[in-house]
């Protein structure tokens, strides 16, 4: 009897075995060939598993876009252009234009003329992707890089085309926007797996003729950055499932998040585990995976907000810890481009955030605040090592949540950031949250967001000093009793004094100008 529970427990813990021992994104045992391996012997394990492949025909891949490249809002996810939104299958499709929003086709992220129109690489629904018509025939078949967008520069400055400006190649890159890069990224990584046996023979300025290493080192640092700073998303783990059921194969670094760094980065010397894997740089399933229009293929229009003014306020440089205080609004500014923080892109909870032009004379600033095109007044509370940045303009807290580079807003206090200064006078404002990434501005992509990278520009606070409301003197009417607010423009608002309840502004109380925060 004793015997007979003891098979019976080898059996329950052999099944326990089989249950625990699956792969990520229900890949049960698909990864386990390439389980203990490392390096470029681990790179090879899995192209003998992800290489194996049946793609479609070249127009299949329009019925894949439409499992495979869906936006939560039903249209095509263009990872070109945030100015589209295509119906998929639509008369955009295919269709030929000479201006951006004119239609889609398919773009090979990978040229196809660098691998000489070979299959199955040309059908291959994993870099094939779809993408609006002009912009990819502005790509045509540069490398991917970054640049100034001298050349070209998409709608809300996303996507460009210049001579690049990323260190060790000086010629005609074409650059996808933040929000895309990891995609991209990953993409490449795939193709240099999956085609390991042939991209050694393809021929472009990126490639080195290395089975094992085939990208030459600038672009190979580039893409290992541009994965790290954009994780995996929701939208490429939808994507690997809708093309995994059409192909047969999957794209290993999707389901393994940081997995470049096992095959070529600092974790080269570790054994990979399929079913017991740690991720360098976990995925974030709650990201959705990019940015696209709110209506109708344009950007929603901002409603006019009742309490913004055409006051002008002041603001001073600080560049001291003991010059910050909490209660007192700020302008977050880059100097370097004369340009502070605007609004949200887009909504509330946009991506990153829009620039607004200052004029900066003697570290003083003097702006109308709060508005479409003007800066945005970040109020700062909290205390020391725990901040809350709120939005004046759009009403939100800034937070950055994510391993990614993502700037939000949300309706509760969040005090989730450090500040501090260096000895050139910049403010260090670092998120607790998001492997403390700070807040730059990329002058690129034209935006204030949250990066690991110092090869963005350094930003500066300047301090609320003073509000310059045009009034020059005011006088009291020939009623020596006469009580009450009034708005600037002249219209009464209440018959006492009492300003609890009144909106963010400044009035005019018992014949004095008063200003209500």
């Amino acid at each position: 009897m004793i015997k007979l529970k003891q098979i019976l427990l080898l059996t329950v813990l052999s099944i326990g075995i089989v249950v625990y021992a699956q792969g990520p994104n229900n890949t049960g045992t698909y990864y386990k060939p390439a389980d203990g391996f490392t390096g470029k012997t681990l790179k090879t394990k899995l192209y003998q598993i992800v290489g194996k492949l049946h793609t479609t025909e070249y127009n299949g891949l329009w019925e894949t876009y439409k499992t495979a490249d869906v936006r939560p809002d039903g249209k095509l996810w263009d990872m070109y252009s945030k100015s589209t939104s295509y119906e998929i299958g639509g008369n955009m499709q295919g269709h030929a234009s000479g201006s951006e929003g004119g239609g889609y086709n398919r773009e090979h992220s990978m040229p196809k003329s660098w691998f000489h129109k070979q299959k199955p690489m040309h059908n291959d629904a994993f870099h094939v992707v779809p993408a609006d018509t002009y912009v990819n025939s502005v790509r045509n078949n540069f490398p991917y890089g970054e640049n100034k967008g001298e050349m070209f520069t998409g709608k809300g400055n996303f996507g460009k085309k210049g001579k690049c400006t990323t260190p060790g190649y000086s010629g005609t890159v074409f650059e996808p926007a933040d929000e895309y890069k990891g995609d991209f990224a990953r993409i490449y990584f795939y193709m240099a797996t999956a085609y390991e046996a042939a991209i050694a023979g393809w021929k472009s300025p990126i490639m080195s003729g290395n089975e094992y290493k085939p990208y030459v080192k600038w672009q190979m640092d580039m893409l290992m950055r541009w994965a790290k700073e954009d994780p995996v998303s929701q939208k490429e783990i939808l994507r690997n499932e809708a093309v995994a059921k059409v192909q047969g194969n999957r794209n290993p670094f999707i389901d393994y998040p940081g997995l470049e760094e096992y095959l070529w980065g600092s974790k080269v010397d570790e054994k990979f585990s399929y079913d017991n894997y740690v991720s360098p740089t976990p995925a974030n399933p709650n990201d959705v995976g990019g940015v696209y229009p709110g209506y109708n293929g344009e950007d929603p229009e901002d409603p006019q907000d009742p309490n913004q003014s055409d006051d002008k306020y002041t603001f001073k440089k600080i560049t001291k810890d003991s010059e910050l205080q909490t209660g007192t609004d700020y302008l977050i500014v880059c100097e370097a481009e004369n340009t502070a923080l605007g609004k949200a892109d887009g909504t509330k909870t946009g991506k990153f955030y829009a620039p607004a032009k200052v004029e900066i004379k003697n570290f003083t600033i003097t702006t109308t605040v709060d508005g479409k095109n003007t800066p945005h007044r970040i109020k700062i509370s909290g205390a020391e090592g725990a901040y809350a940045l709120f939005d004046i303009g759009t009403g939100v807290y800034l937070i950055s949540k994510t391993n990614k580079n993502s700037l939000e807003g949300i309706e509760n206090e969040s005090p989730t950031w450090t500040i501090t200064f260096t000895e050139e006078g910049n403010a260090d404002i670092k998120s607790t949250l998001s492997e403390k990434r700070s807040i730059f501005y990329n002058a690129q992509m034209q935006r204030f967001s949250v990066y690991n990278s110092t090869t963005q520009k350094p930003v500066q606070l300047y301090k609320f000093d003073k509000v310059e409301t045009g009034i020059t003197y005011v006088t009291t009417t020939t009623h020596p009793a006469a009580v009450g607010i009034y708005t600037i423009y002249g219209q009464k608002v209440s018959d006492d004094s009492n300003t609890t309840n009144l909106s963010k502004g400044v009035y005019i109380v018992n014949g004095k100008k008063a200003l209500v925060k």
